[in-house]
């Protein structure tokens, strides 16, 4: 599993999960709010994960080559994110994602 720095004694911190739920696969994901983290000094990983996902919707599968986080350290912050209903979640982002990933512009990359 991927480290977090800082571990906080949050419910951010204690909630690890390596698999992504399920019902988030095939989906684009946006933040309705930051999440509350509490007293505790969040991670900066999380912090992370929730400016680009403040920002606009992202399809989940491509979250982690963004953020250049590991996928295990992703997944938790998604999965918690999800159990406490702070994620907008769309419909399937592609008909057929492994035939159209390369075709998802990652942020802050141009087109050339």
């Amino acid at each position: 599993m991927g480290s977090i720095s800082k571990q906080s004694k949050s419910v951010w911190a204690q909630i690890n999960n390596d698999k992504l739920n399920p019902a988030l696969v095939n989906k684009t994901i946006k933040l309705k709010r930051w999440p509350d983290f509490g007293k505790s000094e969040p991670a900066l990983e999380y912090l992370k994960l929730s400016a680009i996902l403040s920002k606009q919707n992202v399809p989940v599968f491509n979250i982690s080559d963004i953020s250049g986080l590991e996928a295990d350290v992703v997944n938790s912050f998604i999965n918690t994110a999800h159990k406490y209903e702070l994620l907008d979640i769309t419909t399937e982002f592609f008909d057929h994602p492994t035939d159209s990933k390369q075709d998802f512009m990652p942020i802050g990359q141009n087109h050339s």
